[in-house]
């Protein structure tokens, strides 16, 4: 027992120095004597340390942990490179001044050949050596694009590197997400906005972004093929999910062309496959599918021929080239048009929810519009399950116009035929998929629409694993039009004034309303009817004829009033109480309001915020507001009936938008009332 041992610490020994250190080529020692006679001889200086990456929990990345007092190595807690070494840079050029001198150059000939680069690893290297690296580049290239590889662990380390270097992005990677739910909760961190975001006032210029902006890729260049770590049917619908994202997105050839392997940046000696060369026609076909794909934002719709693109591989496939029908290619194109379109076309504010473990559910809205694209994807990250799954359904934020894209995986097969100079993935692989297709004609999907209702319920009726469907929507309820306009008056009247509103404001406001000619007023194409522009300004005057009507204590009431003067009367309205939250500060709009402040200022997810759920959840807080009003003699009795009128209003749009224009109407008048104090 004891020998077998001391050959397990003899074998451990080797194993560990050939994983963490790189030792002269002659050198054959085997024990720890010999190891330590290595390092006290001359021959020390061709002892080095593999380069690698460590966990933030164990060090912190801002701390080089090559040098003391980091035991990283000692207690071998670094996931080492054995293909690279760590090297020394010091404090200074000084230390160094051949090392520093050599990452300059290499730094200034990359930046004079490429508009970006990649800092790999960057977490891990020292950050006084990567400063100095990219000032040297920036000397070439003073407008240089720099993404940085960053995982430092908390939100501080990473802003103090991002400040420090001016990186312009970091790298997230959708492969290294271990389950759909990962997946869709770092779709959700690339978003600049969150889905219901309050709308944007002048009086928000000082608050700025509050992240790097991410770059999103499927897969990166040095990881695993998708096809290793989960099925093979997960690539199509994660790469729609990847898509669906409101960052920059990115991939590589190898996800594209389904490479069964890993592609080593080190090793690998052979060649991507050329494209074929007498593909010109497919190349038409799949650029006529991708216009199909455009989710116009005018009022007026356009007819779109049904679209089937098959990519089904043919019986003889020829290896040595690639096309339309070679792996993802052209579903990944169809997938790159859109996303580029809804950039440019403003579908900015994103929502990533889980239906299931395995379904994930992308909305992208354009407030503009009222338009979303709505991307539901049955994702496969493990086993998929031999029965059919219940039928699940989505309710989406508008009515269904059309089906942009969906596809879904019809066979496979593992086989991959070995080329000793071409990289070659899978070639029995059919994906089919529909570009632009009318909701009836869907494969994959069925739409209820009942009369009267603002939403339409997505029936996943043949929704197997591997398959996702992307639907254009569009919200077309009278609601949306008027509070869009009274919200348009808010910022006219209240938010966009640069000088302070005062009871002189109102008489003012309602002297211009009296006149004002509601044929030239601003309004949707979309709405095609100019009685819901004259709705809207009748709907602001008469808030502004109320508000004139308060006084002094009526709208003290209104506002301010505490817990402790609600008792004696007797109505059963005490301060409100938001679960998750505690009490408001007051009884009155300001306690709401100054919550509602808060969050805008925080740039806070509606969707995560206790007073955000709250008004998802349910119409509680618009009853609250009503009732207590209502409960008030005199004028705030006439305020509870326009607020009545206008809550209606917003309790029938889509849930995830309730809070935003909650936010719009309580804001304003809290700040229309406040005038009369």
């Amino acid at each position: 027992m004891v020998c077998q041992y001391e050959e397990f610490l003899a074998n451990f020994s080797v194993l560990s120095r050939a994983r963490y250190f790189r030792l002269p080529p002659w050198y054959d020692g085997e024990n720890s004597d010999a190891d330590e006679a290595l390092m006290n001889s001359p021959s020390a200086v061709y002892c080095w340390a593999h380069s690698g990456w460590v966990p933030d929990e164990v060090v912190n990345p801002l701390v080089n942990f090559a040098e003391p007092p980091s035991n990283v190595y000692l207690c071998r807690e670094l996931n080492s490179w054995t293909d690279s070494v760590k090297l020394r840079y010091g404090a200074a050029p000084d230390d160094c001044p051949a090392l520093w001198a050599r990452a300059a150059e290499y730094a200034e000939l990359t930046a004079s050949a490429f508009h970006g680069i990649r800092l790999d690893n960057c977490h891990s290297t020292p950050l006084h050596v990567a400063d100095y690296v990219l000032r040297a580049a920036r000397r070439v290239r003073p407008d240089l694009y720099v993404f940085a590889e960053l995982y430092a662990g908390g939100e501080a380390a990473a802003c103090h590197i991002v400040n420090r270097l001016g990186i312009h992005a970091t790298v997230q990677i959708a492969l290294h997400a271990y389950s759909a739910h990962k997946l869709a909760e770092w779709v959700t961190d690339a978003r600049d906005l969150p889905l219901g975001v309050f709308a944007a006032r002048r009086t928000d210029w000082l608050i700025g972004r509050r992240r790097t902006p991410t770059l999103f890729f499927d897969q990166s260049h040095d990881d695993a093929s998708p096809l290793q770590h989960r099925t093979y049917v997960d690539p199509v619908p994660s790469a729609a999910v990847v898509s669906a994202a409101s960052s920059a997105v990115g991939s590589n050839r190898g996800y594209d062309e389904l490479v069964p392997r890993t592609i080593s940046v080190i090793s690998e000696t052979r060649l991507y496959r050329k494209w074929r060369s007498d593909d010109s026609s497919d190349v038409d076909c799949v650029r006529t599918h991708c216009d199909a794909v455009a989710v116009s934002s005018s009022s007026s719709t356009t007819e779109t021929d049904v679209s089937d693109v098959d990519v089904s591989t043919e019986p003889d496939v020829d290896v040595s080239v690639v096309d339309f029908s070679t792996g993802l290619i052209t579903v990944k194109r169809v997938l790159n048009e859109l996303h580029v379109r809804l950039a440019a076309e403003g579908f900015d504010e994103v929502a990533a929810e889980m239906l299931d473990n395995d379904i994930v559910v992308v909305t992208r809205r354009c407030a503009s519009t009222q338009r979303s694209v709505v991307t539901v994807a049955h994702t496969a990250f493990h086993c998929t399950a031999t029965d059919p799954p219940a039928v699940k359904s989505v309710v989406v934020p508008g009515i269904v116009e059309q089906i942009c894209l969906e596809a879904s995986v019809v066979s496979f097969s593992s086989g991959c035929p070995e080329h000793s100079d071409l990289i070659v993935g899978l070639t029995d692989y059919r994906v089919e998929s529909h570009v632009g297709i009318s909701v009836s004609d869907s494969h994959l999907v069925q739409v209820l629409h009942k009369d009267g209702a603002s939403c339409d319920v997505v029936e996943l009726v043949n929704f197997p694993p591997g398959c996702f469907v992307i639907l254009a929507v569009k919200l077309t309820s009278d609601a949306v039009f008027v509070l869009d306009e009274l919200v348009l008056h808010f910022n006219t009247w209240i938010w966009d004034r640069s000088t302070k509103l005062c009871s002189a404001t109102l008489d003012h406001i309602r002297t211009r309303f009296k006149h004002l000619d509601t044929a030239h007023s601003v309004s949707r194409e979309d709405a095609g009817d100019s009685t819901l522009t004259s709705s809207a300004a009748a709907v602001f005057l008469q808030l502004v004829t109320v508000v004139s009507s308060l006084s002094h204590d009526e709208s003290r009431r209104v506002l301010y009033e505490a817990e402790t003067e609600r008792h004696p009367s007797g109505d059963g309205f005490t301060v409100y109480h938001v679960p998750g939250h505690g009490n408001l500060t007051r009884c009155g709009l300001a306690g709401v309001a100054a919550l509602l402040l808060e969050m805008r200022q925080h740039h806070v997810d509606p969707g995560k915020h206790p007073l955000g759920v709250n008004l998802l959840q349910g119409d509680w807080l618009m009853n609250y507001i009503v009732g207590r009003l209502a409960a008030c003699p005199g004028t705030p009795h006439k305020l509870s009936a326009w607020f009545q009128h206008v809550f209606d209003l917003v309790k029938s749009l889509p849930r995830c938008l309730v809070p935003c224009y909650f936010e719009a109407v309580v804001s304003a008048v809290r700040v229309l009332v406040a005038t009369r104090i």
